[in-house]
């Protein structure tokens, strides 16, 4: 009789080799798998980032450009200026509605290379063309290779107010309707002395307001009459006329404390530049002016619109901005160069995801 033998329960040796070693091939493809969808999500969160990058910048230059050069009714023009005798070649120039700085080599057709990340700010006045205003220093000093634009007009956020008959050689007027929130802290905001404009459509006038007195629609203004190139208001208003508080700004990209460069916005206040960073990540900023003459329209770079005293004829603005994204935001090696308006960046080589992002405003207060 034959004794029959029964296998004992478990696994051999090589059975629970192979099962290991399909357990290890299910856990790689599975961190694979993760880690390509992490690297997706990486990337997609960088290029929102530098898309809501974009946005900012545009949320925020393009109502400055836009409004540039406004005066209440009417378009701030040389003619019609009655501002102290404190302006300068740009401070408290409301005679253009922008003016610009070009970074030699640009001008839209030249290259620049960006040596490294947050590059160092550039002292040298003499590296732009027209060589930057001498007002700036020390609050001002960009990164090399971008350009500079100043942007004079009504200050942000507020809406022009009618005021009181002004007869010529008065030197206050008391506003009549406010749809301010309140006259007398935005213009003390500023820093007494403040500029402010006065227009009735027909004729405009920069001046200098030196005391803000009373509240709501009984605001009463001061004009400046000391120094002033007119001592009073010189020529009469009648009821209607417009009062808007003014503000010049300058945007410019500088190195920042957060490891990259950022766009920068200063204002001017109670006589000197105030910097802030507003958008992190911009590396580069080109800008052209166009000029339009008998209807045609002419991109030039500043160096060309100083050249030719053009400034008072710019009637749109068009920039272009290099963004990055954070440090390995892009898991291959950033591209060489990148187009950003005409001028051939050149970018370090890293894992940075970088856009050009491209914005043309037209200045809506302008006499073509």
């Amino acid at each position: 009789m034959k004794r029959a033998f029964h296998r004992a329960g478990g696994y051999t040796l090589i059975e629970l080799m192979i099962a290991m070693a399909l357990g290890l091939i299910v856990v790689a493809g599975i961190l694979t798998v993760f880690m390509a969808l992490q690297q997706v999500y990486g990337t997609a969160l960088a290029q929102a980032r530098v898309q809501n990058a974009g946005n900012a910048i545009s949320a925020i230059i393009s109502p400055a450009i836009r409004g540039a050069g406004f005066g209440g009714c009417g378009r701030l023009i040389p003619t019609s200026l009655n501002i102290a005798s404190t302006q300068q070649a740009v401070v408290n120039n409301y005679g253009f509605a922008v003016q610009g700085f070009d970074y030699t080599g640009t001008a839209g057709t030249g290259t620049y290379a960006i040596a490294a990340d947050d590059a160092a700010d550039d002292a040298n006045v003499n590296d732009w063309a027209p060589a930057l205003d001498a007002s700036f220093a020390p609050s001002i000093v960009p990164e090399p290779g971008s350009d500079v634009l100043v942007v004079s007009g009504e200050m942000p956020g507020t809406a022009p107010a009618g005021v009181n008959t002004i007869n010529a050689g008065a030197d206050n007027f008391t506003v009549t309707d406010n749809p301010l929130s309140n006259v007398v802290a935005t213009l003390n905001g500023e820093g007494l002395p403040a500029p402010a404009a006065l227009s009735d459509c027909a004729k405009s006038v920069v001046f200098m307001a030196t005391a803000v007195t009373g509240a709501g629609a009984g605001v009463t203004i001061t004009h400046e009459t000391p120094a002033n190139l007119q001592a009073t208001f010189q020529p009469s208003f009648a009821p209607g006329v417009q009062f808007v508080p003014l503000q010049q700004a300058v945007f410019y990209v500088a190195a920042s404390a957060g490891g990259q460069s950022a766009l920068y916005k200063a204002i001017y206040v109670d006589g000197n530049w105030v910097a802030t960073p507003i958008v992190p990540g911009v590396e580069n900023m080109q800008v052209m002016y166009g000029v339009t003459s008998g209807g045609d329209i002419q991109w030039l770079p500043a160096s060309a619109v100083a050249a030719a005293n053009e400034w008072p004829d710019v009637t749109s603005v068009r920039m272009a901005f290099l963004i990055e994204g954070g440090m390995g935001s892009n898991r291959f090696a950033s591209q060489a160069t990148f187009d950003v308006l005409g001028t051939t960046v050149g970018v370090p080589k890293d894992t940075r995801l970088r856009h050009v992002y491209q914005l043309t405003v037209s200045l809506r207060n302008v006499s073509l």
